[in-house]
């Protein structure tokens, strides 16, 4: 998870929130590829517009 927060960080930082946020769906979907209940998790990300929410997502996914 510390991986995939770095790069939200540096996503937003180089494209904005919009598009960065938009643009690591995807990561996160490589990310968490293989992993249990990835596809809830990928599904659910795919509708996050901004970081407070993904990271929310993000947090509840992996602390459960």
């Amino acid at each position: 998870m510390e991986t995939i927060l770095k790069h939200i960080d540096l996503e937003i930082e180089e494209k904005g929130e919009y598009t960065g946020i938009r643009e690591m769906r995807k990561h996160i979907a490589w990310y968490t590829k293989g992993m249990q209940n990835s596809t809830a998790i990928r599904n659910y990300i795919n509708i996050i517009e901004s970081k407070k929410e993904l990271i929310k997502a993000l947090t509840e996914y992996f602390n459960s």
